[in-house]
């Protein structure tokens, strides 16, 4: 059976446009949808690409996602050992690829300026989730199939790299909130939403 997931996201305020198509600080409310699909529901040009890249993958489950305004594709695969998914447009035209990552494993500059951010702005946090995300970079001569190739060989030479967590927060007034956060490759805030869904909302690998 197919089923639906609903991820609703309250956000606080929207802020300068940031490069790359993201906001930084806050963001206004936004309503997710993501629906399990069968693999013939994906555009043809993105399953080309996944048989291309993933040749020998174990757990593939395929989504249908919309924001409200945009539909994307996404497929999610266990690979070499590691969780990845890669969205697509409805074009079947490759948006990111993020690979599912311990937060002890990053970089230790990067986790530094990630807890100062996170210890200036809450009371207590607790980090659920990570996820390195890879964004191709414009004007470069590469297809999108080698594109990937080079993320999943370690080569981020061609890749705008940012960091994707969902953290636990305690406010001073000792409410809580889920928190989605993106930040640079340096650790940077780019943007924050939190994140309000039911247990069976949550699907990840």
């Amino acid at each position: 059976m197919v089923k639906t997931c609903v991820r609703i996201f309250s956000l606080t305020a929207l802020s300068l446009l940031f490069s790359f198509g993201y906001s930084q600080g806050d963001q206004g409310d936004k309503v997710e949808y993501e629906k399990r699909v069968k693999k013939e529901d994906f555009p043809a040009t993105s399953i080309l690409l996944i048989q291309e890249s993933f040749v020998i993958s174990k757990k593939e489950r395929f989504f249908k996602e919309s924001d409200g305004q945009n539909i994307y594709y996404e497929y999610k695969a266990l690979y070499k050992n590691k969780n990845w998914s890669v969205k697509f447009n409805q074009e079947g035209i490759l948006v990111d690829v993020e690979v599912l990552k311990s937060f002890k494993n990053i970089t230790d500059t990067i986790q530094l300026n990630i807890r100062t951010y996170l210890e200036k702005e809450y009371k207590k946090y607790n980090i659920k989730r990570l996820q390195i995300q890879y964004l191709k970079k414009p004007n470069v001569n590469f297809s999108d199939s080698e594109f990937i190739q080079e993320i999943l060989q370690d080569n981020y030479r061609n890749a705008h790299i940012n960091f994707e967590l969902e953290v636990e927060v305690l406010y001073d007034n000792d409410s809580s909130n889920l928190v989605e956060f993106l930040f640079d490759h340096s650790g940077r805030i780019v943007k924050k939403r939190k994140v309000n869904k039911r247990d069976e909302d949550y699907i990840l690998y």
